[in-house]
């Protein structure tokens, strides 16, 4: 193998487990890398594929079940702890009973698996890329969103407010893993 094709995230878990391979910092004396990086749909979308050219690759848990006859999970590399779950937010001007549209990064990212399975179901669901999804939130007061990466963090300062209704958005929860093709890595 001469090239190692790595698909990742710009979100700051990937690029600190990955940023010193990215910067050169490592004497790597293995194949060239060449990273790709691509937001969390993105990536589920090139995982789900049957002929994904990347042989090492960052996606939600929420597709291992249909990915790991094809990718072997790492036991490094995932997003998993207390506090790294997806958020639910708003603008806070009427109550979450009110809200008419709920934004989410992906139907094939553990964010909207935990909302379908959790959240309330009287929303209307639209989907948007994580990086668009705070400034469609302050233009919408109708509307929340399932937040991810650093938005979750960042979220006060932009005039949006927590929405609490389940047991599972905004814990503990797994939300990416790394995973190497099964006949590559």
């Amino acid at each position: 193998m001469s090239k190692l094709n790595i698909a990742i995230s710009p979100c700051p878990n990937d690029i600190f487990i990955f940023g010193h391979l990215i910067a050169g910092k490592i004497d790597w004396k293995g194949p060239e890398l060449v990273f790709s990086f691509m937001d969390i749909q993105a990536l589920n979308k090139a995982i789900l594929a049957s002929e994904s050219t990347y042989e090492l690759i960052k996606c939600s848990y929420a597709v291992i079940p249909e990915v790991v006859d094809r990718y072997n999970i790492f036991k490094v590399g995932a997003a998993l702890g207390m506090g790294v779950g997806p958020l639910l937010v708003g603008l806070p001007d009427h109550p979450l009973s009110e809200k008419r549209v709920v934004y989410i990064p992906g139907y094939d990212t553990t964010a909207y698996r935990l909302f379908r399975r959790f959240g309330p179901k009287h929303l209307e669901v639209k989907e948007l890329r994580y990086d668009l999804m705070m400034g469609q939130l302050q233009r919408n007061p109708d509307s929340v969103g399932v937040i991810i990466h650093e938005s979750r963090f960042t979220y006060a300062t932009q005039g949006l407010k927590l929405f609490r209704f389940g047991p599972s958005l905004g814990g503990g929860n797994p939300t990416s893993f790394a995973a190497g093709r099964a006949d590559g890595v």
